[in-house]
């Protein structure tokens, strides 16, 4: 029975398959999330295919071609379109359309693989190449736009499209699949679900909202994927005031026992007559994925308290005092683990399938899909600077040929004023000022050039983490543990962090473990930063260093310790922690390999190590 289950019902497959629908949608018009994907702002509403035509030889410069257009009706409309090849031997390469140039029909295309040459070569070798392209992204106006004199599509009772979202209501599908009913066809409608835009709303299904108590850590799920409650919210009000066709209401006239049908018409408290439960169920079919019960009696989704009648008394008093179901849950499941329902089921359009023993069930899927902008990357915000307590203090020790003081501010330049001052090199504030002042006026200043990701800094989250802060040393070490790992005994460990080299731990370090090789210059590094100076401070001029002219115009700062500001003059002006500053090739967090698979488990002497082994997704999903 195991391996009966195992071969035709593997729940990794199941996994995938609803994965790829939430990712790049679908054409089953079955499933309730065909339309509403990850993708579909990406590769836009529409798509052309076919067989590509070229001048002789192909136009074109170094990485810009032309191409005949693969449609005569506004081809200008596809600029900004990915145009994908799908054919051997370019199949998968992909470029651009930048622009269209009327004066030769042809659209202009970018690719950084494929030039103009390569091209000529595989046509003289008597390929034909095919292609696919997608349109513009974030180029739509949103679903439910069907560019009539309304603007607005609607459905046959007058409802608009663009709140009514459940895409496999076979109002929808009349109306977007054509008349053969299956989405991705050529008789389809325009959806325009490319919209420049990511929410928790009725354009944007997919994603949840995840608010957390900033008092007391408790994590609420308002709206949940695939599940609009202000959206619920407004139809159930236009159905009981009356602004929906196709509800015969009848004798029942009292709101309130209206809304009460409309939140579980198959009640049989609320004797309901059953054409009424069908209107009240289709209606709500257009804008609830989750199945309804007057269709499916024996569905609960294992969640009865979803169904626990349609209000209900959380304090016991005997007064309803919240709404339950479809306008605040609980859910069905609780995707993330962390025991707060976040999820409802839907129907993905599986099919129906078979147990070893008979019985026969229907997949149905539950997704938590959040928004991650704002969010910690632990493999690459961060930095092991930021870990040493020199971090956060001001230059007020003379041991790298910098002059004291925390009110000495650094730029390059010479003194061509005359006034004996090289240019920026300048005291800001004005040594004047009574004591402690001087030192005040950079505590608003913060570290870091806007280089890259690693200047964002988590320490402060290891402070509340540890209950420690300032100087204490105990949040440095636990925010250090991140990059350079644990020092646990064998067999346990030591146990990884974002460096990997586990095995400097078994020497024992120093050196700790750094990005990439530690202690060792980075080939591509150097390739890509030619020129970089090795200390910014040799750009500076005399006294304060020799004056070497590099290729940047002002301190590069790959290790995010410098500081910048404005003298009086309007200049900018730099400061850096005390001897932090390395050679950039050495020891830089961007020499961090985030693409490559490694080897997290723990390591023992005498067995390889990983140079760099990033936090892996299952990792990361804990705390995210």
């Amino acid at each position: 029975a195991k391996l009966h289950q195992v071969q035709y019902d593997p729940p990794e497959k199941t996994l995938y398959q609803v994965l790829m629908q939430v990712v790049r949608g679908s054409n089953n018009p079955t499933s309730a999330v065909w339309c509403h994907s990850l993708l579909e702002d990406i590769y836009g509403d529409a798509a052309l295919e076919g067989n590509l035509t070229f001048t002789s030889p192909p136009a074109g410069t170094g990485q810009m071609w032309a191409v005949n257009p693969l449609t005569g009706s506004n081809p200008q409309r596809w600029v900004g379109g990915l145009l994908t090849f799908a054919n051997s031997p370019l199949a998968g390469e992909t470029g651009r359309i930048v622009d269209y140039d009327g004066a030769t029909g042809q659209w202009l295309v970018f690719s950084e693989t494929v030039s103009p040459a390569w091209i000529a070569d595989v046509l003289a070798q008597g390929y034909t190449l095919r292609a696919v392209v997608n349109r513009d992204p974030f180029g739509g106006t949103g679903l439910g736009y069907d560019e009539s004199a309304t603007l607005a599509a609607a459905d046959g009772n007058g409802l608009p499209f663009a709140l009514l979202p459940n895409p496999s209501d076979g109002s929808f599908l009349n109306y977007w699949a054509g008349a053969d009913g299956v989405p991705g066809t050529t008789d389809d409608r325009p959806l325009s679900a490319n919209e420049d835009y990511d929410a928790p709303d009725y354009q944007n299904m997919f994603m949840a909202m995840v608010v957390q108590d900033p008092a007391t850590g408790d994590v609420r799920v308002p709206e949940p994927s695939y599940h609009r409650v202000a959206l619920t919210a407004y139809w159930f009000n236009q159905a009981v005031n009356d602004r929906v066709p196709g509800i015969n209401w009848g004798a029942i006239t009292d709101p309130q026992e209206r809304f009460r049908a409309l939140l579980r018409p198959e009640d049989p408290s609320l004797a309901l007559p059953p054409a009424l439960q069908v209107e009240i169920a289709r209606f709500k079919r257009k804008f609830i994925l989750r199945p309804q019960r007057v269709f499916h009696p024996d569905f609960d989704g294992s969640n009865p308290d979803y169904l626990d009648g349609p209000t209900a008394d959380s304090d016991g008093n005997g007064v309803v005092d919240r709404f339950v179901g479809e306008l605040s849950g609980p859910w069905d499941v609780d995707n993330d683990g962390d025991g707060v329902p976040d999820g409802i089921w839907v129907d993905v359009g599986l099919p129906v399938r078979t147990l070893p023993d008979g019985r026969r069930y229907k997949p149905l899927a539950s997704i938590l899909c959040v928004d991650l902008d704002g969010r910690l990357n632990l493999n690459a915000h961060g930095s092991l600077v930021q870990t040493d307590e020199r971090y956060y203090q001001n230059d007020t020790l003379n041991v790298d040929g910098v002059p004291e003081g925390a009110a000495w501010l650094l730029a390059s330049g010479g003194d061509t004023t005359g006034d004996t001052l090289p240019e920026g090199d300048i005291m800001l504030p004005p040594t004047n000022l009574p004591a402690g002042q001087a030192a005040k006026a950079l505590e608003r200043w913060v570290r870091g050039l806007g280089f890259g990701p690693a200047e964002i800094n988590p320490g402060p989250l290891f402070q509340v983490l540890t209950g420690s802060s300032g100087a204490d040393p105990v949040w440095r070490d636990a925010y250090a543990r991140i990059f350079i790992g644990q020092d646990v005994p064998p067999p346990t460990g030591p146990l990884a962090g974002r460096y990997g080299e586990r095995l400097l731990w078994l020497a024992p370090p120093p050196p700790f473990p750094a990005a990439g090789i530690t202690g060792q210059i980075s080939p591509l590094l150097v390739n890509k930063f030619f020129l970089y100076p090795d200390d910014w401070r040799q750009t500076l001029w005399a006294p304060f260093g020799p004056g070497t002219a590099t290729a940047y115009g002002s301190p590069p700062d790959m290790m995010g310790a410098l500081e910048v500001g404005l003298d009086l003059r309007g200049r900018p002006t730099y400061t850096q922690p005390q001897t932090l500053w390395t050679m950039a090739y050495l020891a830089n967090p961007y020499k961090i390999d985030l693409t490559a698979k490694r080897n997290r488990h723990r390591v023992t002497a005498g067995q390889p190590d990983a140079e760099d082994t990033p936090f892996t997704p299952a990792e990361l999903e804990a705390v995210l």
